[in-house]
């Protein structure tokens, strides 16, 4: 009879109505969850790079060590004598890892280096931009900072780029770059934030 039907037509459309509604809160959840997914995802990659900080560094460095304590003292001394302001201390202070050792060959055997970097599961130029302006308030201070960026993948090329033509080293997929099988491009790396 038409009035069931009626009566059945309408009580589907409502049960649709809450479907939408249903499915709307689901999307807006799935959401939240891929953002906090991502933070963990970040966060659990900055934990395991910088444990494995003296691994990525051995390379270039004998006596690597979380540089925290060095950077500190130089902060101080730098803000005290006017040559930082404190927000530029606290801008050197909120990088994901300070890590300092001497160079281990070449022509710059023997030279304390602070690398200041960013570690991103993707690397974006604001990470390669990040650890360049640190360096350069660690210069400042008359620290020999070395920037660097640190993680699972470029961006894209064009951050990868960025990162060279800024002279910003590079730990991406277990991949150093500039390579140390160059040693010489990687001086000039190093000797380019010389303060």
């Amino acid at each position: 009879d038409i009035a069931t039907l009626k009566q059945d037509m309408a009580e589907a459309k409502g049960d649709i109505a809450t479907l939408k509604q249903d499915v709307s809160v689901l999307k807006r959840d799935v959401k939240e969850l891929k953002n906090d997914m991502g933070m963990v995802k970040g966060e659990a990659f900055q934990t395991n790079w910088a444990r494995k900080a003296g691994a990525h560094f051995g390379r270039l460095l004998e006596g690597g060590h979380e540089a925290s304590g060095l950077v500190s003292r130089r902060l101080d001394e730098a803000q005290a004598q006017g040559r930082i302001t404190p927000e530029e201390s606290d801008e050197v202070w909120d990088a994901d890892l300070l890590w300092a050792g001497t160079v281990k060959k070449g022509a710059l055997a023997g030279a304390e280096i602070v690398f200041v970097g960013e570690l991103s599961w993707a690397v974006e130029s604001q990470d390669v931009q990040r650890a360049a302006q640190r360096a350069a308030i660690l210069r400042k201070a008359g620290v020999w900072a070395v920037p660097f960026v640190g993680g699972k993948e470029w961006a894209s090329e064009e951050v990868r780029q960025e990162a060279r033509s800024r002279q910003v080293l590079g730990f991406v997929n277990g991949r150093m770059e500039p390579s140390p099988k160059d040693w010489q491009e990687v001086e000039d790396l190093l000797r380019s934030w010389r303060p």
